[in-house]
């Protein structure tokens, strides 16, 4: 959301609606790689309508990648890509996995919206804040006012099978993030897959017991 410098709130009051969608990707360690993708073409468009220019949205990039070698960003018709590396010490969510057999079982928890640039605020939206916040619902209360969306979608490993207060799309977890921050909900997603190596002991115990009664017979 910081990377929306230079445009103010007024100005997407009058000219339209900003998308903008969060996809985190979380391995089994734990580890993430978030992307945040800020769609401008609404505003663009209604830019042109009014015989007025558009804002040289790509010197996004330049703002947010000031300073910092680890994020990437990129702008093309319209759309601001960003992405970056995270873990759980980032402070941004919480990563649990515990073994329910047969199952191993991943637990994400979004606490709050990923540091991914150093740009200038939104007016003065705080949307960096833990979603519980009060900042945070003041913040969502502004944005919804300016026709602000922003949707947060997680992927895990395993199948998904718990999305709270979220939907379940294309095997990924969907979340409306202002929603979210403005009732006070962290966004919390589970996923499971079969715990290979306890299942792997358990077949090969199987087999041994198997042969050692095989074994017996024949001597018998």
């Amino acid at each position: 959301m910081k990377l929306l410098l230079g445009m103010g709130l007024l100005s997407i009051l009058l000219l339209g609606c900003i998308d903008i969608e969060y996809n985190q990707d979380v391995d089994r360690s734990g580890n993430s790689v978030i992307t945040e993708k800020i769609n401008f073409t609404a505003l663009i468009e209604a830019s042109k309508e009014q015989n007025q220019t558009p804002p040289d949205y790509s010197s996004i990039c330049i703002n947010a990648t000031k300073g910092r070698s680890d994020i990437y960003c990129a702008y093309e018709d319209g759309v601001v890509t960003v992405r970056k590396n995270f873990t759980e010490d980032d402070g941004n969510y919480v990563f649990e996995k515990s073994s329910e057999f047969p199952n191993i079982v991943y637990t994400l928890e979004v606490r709050r919206l990923p540091d991914l640039g150093n740009t200038d605020d939104l007016g003065q939206t705080d949307t960096s804040a833990d979603f519980k916040s009060a900042e945070a619902r003041n913040s969502a209360a502004t944005l919804r006012a300016v026709a602000v969306k922003i949707t947060y979608v997680v992927s895990m490993p395993g199948e998904i099978y718990s999305a709270e207060n979220g939907k379940m799309v294309d095997g990924a977890a969907e979340f409306d993030v202002l929603e979210r921050m403005s009732e006070g909900e962290y966004i919390v997603v589970k996923s499971r897959e079969l715990d290979i190596v306890p299942l792997a002991a358990i077949g090969l115990a199987i087999l041994i017991a198997g042969g050692l009664v095989v074994f017996f017979l024949k001597k018998k």
